[in-house]
């Protein structure tokens, strides 16, 4: 799903909010800017990383609201713990639909909700720096440009 956050890459897209209320879900995200100077960054003992340029939100960010409704399902990764995505089964973009999707197959064995659910079910993914959010829904979401 083409949109405006693409624009830029996922790893400057930072999660602002993300509210769930009456089956509706509000992502706000933050565009990251990089940073002129470079800072060394300490992994693990002993491991560090030269010369690394952090991205950092400031005041002056574009904010992008991403609406999903009628959410029967929303599953949130670490970003570090998410997998690659299959190409062939996902579309491009920040905010994708997945086809074939592994998750609705998941519900449809391990869950009652395609029993009680009429209508198809949609499988997107939003990915950020921070967090990958997976949401099954009856409805396509919206992406629209966010004044606070």
């Amino acid at each position: 799903m083409k949109t405006i956050l693409d624009t830029s890459d996922s790893w400057r897209w930072f999660p602002l909010t993300a509210e769930y209320k009456d089956r509706e879900l509000k992502l706000i995200l933050e565009e990251g800017a990089i940073q002129g100077q470079t800072i060394s960054v300490e992994i693990t003992s002993g491991i560090v990383l030269e010369n690394l340029k952090p991205i950092e939100v400031i005041s002056n960010s574009r904010k992008i609201l991403i609406h999903f409704t009628d959410v029967k399902f929303i599953q949130i990764f670490d970003e570090v713990a998410h997998l690659a995505h299959l190409t062939e089964s996902r579309d491009m973009g920040i905010v994708a639909q997945h086809h074939s999707s592994e998750l609705i197959s998941w519900i449809g064995k391990s869950t009652k909700l395609s029993e009680i659910t009429l209508g198809e079910l949609f499988h997107y993914s939003v990915e950020t720096a921070e967090d990958f959010y997976h949401v099954i829904t009856r409805e396509h979401p919206t992406v629209r440009e966010f004044d606070v």
